[in-house]
């Protein structure tokens, strides 16, 4: 997103370019045609900043703009991983259901996916578009599993995923994710909720009530 000091610079630089202008076309600039110059900062910084937090998302804006899924809010997430708790067994872990929370900008994305033992947060994000209605949302992240699991049976580790959305607004993801620890599993979201919520129990909450 353009920040105010990229705003000032560009109205820094449309301004010189038209006093120099009229200076070469031998019109000398009066200071009542520089006045303005802090009222068209401030008129594009609302005008930026009021499309990337609400307007982007408004289905024409977005269909002929923004080109971007809207993914804000709170998903039920099915995992399904080849991590094996018994190693003599070759017993895998049992399919996971939690919950991922997605806060979207238009310039911006932040994914937290939180399950019964652990947490994940984003490091960084990336979403491509395939052919204008395929997207993929790929995502590096840090698992803060609980403290009791800790030197037992998980710890903190790095991983991504990639997910695959389908239109603008879509009402399902499908991926797969992959770790550090040499482990992957599937990865689908579903049953989206615009609330947005801060943990586990939260998030079973929203969707028990609903």
């Amino acid at each position: 997103m353009l920040t105010r000091i990229h705003i000032h610079i560009i109205v820094t630089l449309v301004t010189i370019t038209w006093v120099v202008t009229l200076l070469v076309r031998g019109i000398t600039p009066s200071l009542d045609l520089l006045l303005p110059y802090g009222i068209a900062v401030g008129v594009v910084v609302s005008a930026v900043a009021l499309f990337d937090q609400v307007l982007w998302r408004h289905p024409l804006l977005n269909k002929w703009i923004a080109r971007r899924p809207y993914l804000h809010g709170t998903w039920r997430a099915h995992l399904v991983s080849d991590y094996v708790i018994d190693q003599e067994a070759g017993q895998t872990v049992a399919p996971i259901t939690g919950y991922m929370v997605i806060y979207q900008t238009y310039s911006s994305l932040s994914v937290r996916l939180y399950t019964e033992k652990s947490s994940s947060a984003q490091i960084s994000h990336a979403i491509n578009s395939t052919n204008g209605e395929q997207f993929k949302v790929v995502t590096v992240y840090q698992n803060d599993p609980g403290v009791g699991q800790r030197g037992d049976t998980s710890e903190i580790h790095y991983g991504a995923f990639l997910l695959e959305a389908t239109g603008l607004n879509p009402e399902r993801l499908d991926g797969h994710y992959w770790t550090d620890r040499l482990t992957t599993g599937a990865l689908t979201l579903c049953d989206r909720q615009s609330q947005t919520v801060a943990g586990f129990e939260e998030a079973r909450r929203l969707f028990n009530n609903t």
